[in-house]
């Protein structure tokens, strides 16, 4: 069935926004497309938008000053060369945590009250630290949409080796600490949290606004196969980085369950040897293929072209590439956690319950996996995430506070 696009009945038309986006792309999935999403939604309902990001997005992003026209400006903002020479070799998060500092020295001056709303895009965690938080009080903010309260689940934990344990205690406990002293914080303020998921919105749902809104959106679909559509294929495919919590070894270990079928998984990270061994072990060398990195055209004509895609990730918050899946009309894999229950109420998902033998629960799943769609209309347009923006956010923001 087609989606009905929604049209936005331009009642916040004139209002301008200060959007903070880390990372932001107009060719990119994952965190940087999500970032140009949500700006997008924003230009979509008239709002002007200037965008604070990193020199290398400015870059990027700067073309699209040219189609917006007078609604659009880039602002780059970078560490300065001795900073960035010292954090060439840095995680990501440092990075970004700096980044923040920097902009809110060089922003402590600014005069703020010529936008509306100054909205917090991208990292999506939680629990990150961001420079919003700490503008003055009489700022209206946004911040997300947000995700990364949901928790391994104690059943899976148990499994893992005892440093993937040591992480994942870390991270669950590093973050509620996190989310604790952001929840004194966003207290005080004039604050509108947009929640990934339900797990995000019990989080922060008592100490301020919280609105349930995902940033996984696409354009609307109107051909059935310049992907490569096909109803008769032999093999599943997943796509993500090879990490513990991603889980890549229960669709491995369901293979064994299941004959005449192939398993393609895209994607490299540190566990990549980990699984190699495993498909060693269980004799899948000849059924289980780990393609590594892969462009994305090819994930998306694989992801079309297979019988099913598989997400066994057991702490995503709302997962780019599921929504991909879901909005190309792919029958998906997926446990019932809150970051795939939120995204699967329009798809053809199979939500598979975290009961005591999960890889023969997700092997049965995949093969009563449902028939493909054609590729018309996906259940995640873009047009629903302007729809919460102009009907859900806006009111709030715009009027509540006045």
């Amino acid at each position: 069935m087609l989606h009905n696009c929604y049209v936005p009945k331009g009642q916040f038309r004139q209002k301008s926004i200060l959007a903070i986006c880390y990372a932001i792309s107009s060719i990119s999935g994952s965190e940087p497309g999500a970032g140009w999403a949500v700006v997008r939604a924003h230009l979509s309902l008239g709002v002007r938008v200037s965008v604070i990001t990193t020199r290398e997005c400015a870059d990027e992003l700067d073309k699209q000053t040219d189609y917006y026209v007078n609604n659009l400006e880039i602002i780059s903002m970078n560490y300065g060369k001795i900073a960035t020479k010292l954090l060439q070799r840095t995680p990501v998060q440092i990075k970004y945590v700096y980044w923040n500092i920097c902009v809110r020295l060089k922003l402590r001056h600014k005069d703020f009250s010529k936008f509306d709303a100054v909205h917090h895009i991208t990292y999506s965690g939680d629990w990150n630290p961001t420079l919003i938080h700490f503008l003055p009080r009489n700022v209206i903010t946004l911040w997300g949409p947000v995700g990364g309260a949901q928790k391994v689940p104690k059943s899976f934990s148990k499994h893992f080796e005892i440093k993937d344990r040591i992480k994942n205690w870390s991270h669950s406990y590093f973050g509620d600490f996190a989310r604790l002293l952001l929840r004194l914080r966003i207290r005080r303020t004039r604050s509108v949290v947009l929640a990934a998921n339900s797990a995000t919105k019990k989080c922060y749902e008592k100490v301020t606004k919280v609105i349930v809104c995902q940033n996984v959106s696409f354009p609307p679909v109107s051909i059935t196969q310049e992907l490569g559509y096909k109803s008769d294929s032999n093999f599943y495919f997943g796509a993500g980085r090879l990490l513990y919590f991603k889980n890549w070894e229960t669709p491995i270990r369901a293979m064994s369950h299941i004959e005449n079928e192939q398993l393609l998984i895209a994607g490299e990270g540190p566990h990549l040897k980990k699984l190699e061994q495993l498909i060693l072990d269980l004799d899948l060398q000849a059924r289980v293929t780990l393609l590594g990195k892969i462009d994305r055209q090819d994930v998306l004509r694989l992801m079309t072209r297979s019988k099913g895609f598989v997400f066994p990730s057991l702490r995503d918050s709302a997962s780019w590439a599921l929504g991909e899946a879901i909005h190309l009309g792919v029958p998906v894999i997926a446990f019932d956690l809150p970051g795939n229950r939120c995204l699967s109420e329009s798809g053809d998902v199979k939500l598979v319950p975290l009961l005591k033998n999960p890889q023969l629960e997700f092997a049965n799943a995949m093969m009563n996996i449902g028939e493909a769609k054609k590729i018309v209309a996906g259940s995640k347009c873009e047009c629903l995430l302007s729809e919460t923006l102009e009907t859900r956010v806006y009111p709030n923001i715009f009027h509540e506070f006045e």
